[in-house]
C-alpha cells in the first residue's frame, strides 16, 4: 500500500484491514436463466486471511464452499435470502476445520449490489467463557439450593428487589416468588418480629450501612420457620448507596438445635 492514502479504495482497504473482523466479498454466480446458482470470493481482508491461513490472491476467484469450511446446504438459502430480501443475516455457527484455531464464528451477512459482503468474528473464547460461566452459576444454584440460601438485590432508587430462585423456597414459596419490596418482606415476617426487621431495613436503605437479622416466618403450611437476612450496600461514584446486595437463609434447624441445647443445659 502506498504511504499516502489517496484514493477512495486506498481508504476503504485501510479501514477493511484495520477491522477486527474476518470480511469476505462474494458475488452472486447465476446460471443462463439468471438464476442464483452460487457465490464466488471476490475479495477479503487481511484479518480474513488469516483465519483462512491464506493469501488474499489465493482466495479471490474460490467459491465460498471451497474456502470456507462450512456446508452448502447450511449456508446457501441463508445467503440466497440475504441477496432476494436485503435483510441482513447474523448468527453464530460452528468452524469446521480441525486444523484452525478458531472453533465457532459469529457472522453477519449484508446484501452488496449483486452480492454479499461477510463480516466474520472469532468467538471460540467468548463461547467457552461463557459456558464456564453458565457452569458456575449452575453450581452456585445447586450449592445455594442445598444451603436453603436466596439472594436478592436492592435497587434503593425504586425501592424494590430482584430475587434469585432460591429465595422463593426460604419462605415456602416456589422458586422465583417472594417479597418485591421491603414492605411485603416486613409481612412475610411474624407479628413480633416485624419492628426489628422494619428498622433494619430502613437503617440499611438510609445509611447504606451492613445489616443481619433474625426472624421467623409462618410458611404457606402453617409451619414456623426462622430466617437470617444479611445484605450491605453498593456505592455509586458520588458515595452514595444505590442497590443492595444480600441473601436470605433458613435457619430453622439451627435454631432448633440452640434450643435443645439450651433446654440440655437447663436440666
Amino acid at each position: 500500500m502506498k504511504n499516502t492514502l489517496n484514493t477512495t479504495d486506498e481508504w476503504l482497504r485501510a479501514a477493511a484491514d484495520a477491522s477486527l473482523d474476518a470480511l469476505f466479498i462474494a458475488k452472486g454466480v447465476r446460471d443462463e436463466a439468471g438464476n442464483l446458482v452460487d457465490f464466488e470470493c471476490i475479495d477479503i481482508n487481511s484479518p480474513a486471511a488469516a483465519l483462512l491461513g491464506m493469501d488474499r490472491d489465493k482466495a479471490v476467484g474460490q467459491k465460498l464452499w471451497g474456502l470456507l469450511p462450512i456446508n452448502r446446504a447450511d449456508f446457501f438459502d441463508k445467503y440466497a435470502q440475504v441477496m432476494a430480501s436485503g435483510t441482513a443475516l447474523e448468527e453464530e455457527f460452528p468452524f469446521e476445520d480441525p486444523e484452525k484455531k478458531a472453533k465457532w464464528l459469529r457472522h453477519q451477512v449484508v446484501r452488496v449490489g449483486d452480492g454479499i459482503a461477510i463480516f466474520a468474528r472469532d468467538v471460540t473464547l467468548w463461547r467457552a467463557s461463557e459456558a464456564h460461566l453458565r457452569e458456575s452459576e449452575e453450581r452456585l444454584r445447586l450449592a445455594a439450593a442445598a444451603a436453603q440460601m436466596g439472594a436478592w438485590t436492592w435497587d434503593l432508587k425504586n425501592n424494590r428487589f430482584s430475587l434469585s430462585e432460591g429465595t422463593g423456597p426460604v419462605f415456602g414459596l416456589p422458586p422465583g416468588e417472594g417479597f418485591h419490596t421491603p414492605e411485603e418482606l416486613v409481612e412475610a415476617a411474624h407479628p413480633a418480629d416485624r419492628d426489628r426487621l422494619a428498622h433494619a431495613l430502613a437503617e440499611g436503605r438510609e445509611k447504606g450501612t451492613p445489616f443481619r437479622v433474625e426472624f421467623r416466618t409462618t410458611w404457606p403450611d402453617g409451619t414456623l420457620h426462622w430466617v437470617e437476612c444479611r445484605s450491605d450496600s453498593i456505592r455509586g461514584a458520588q458515595g452514595v448507596p444505590e442497590r443492595g446486595a444480600g441473601i436470605a437463609m433458613d435457619i430453622t434447624e439451627r435454631k432448633q438445635a440452640e434450643e435443645l441445647l439450651r433446654q440440655n443445659q437447663a436440666e
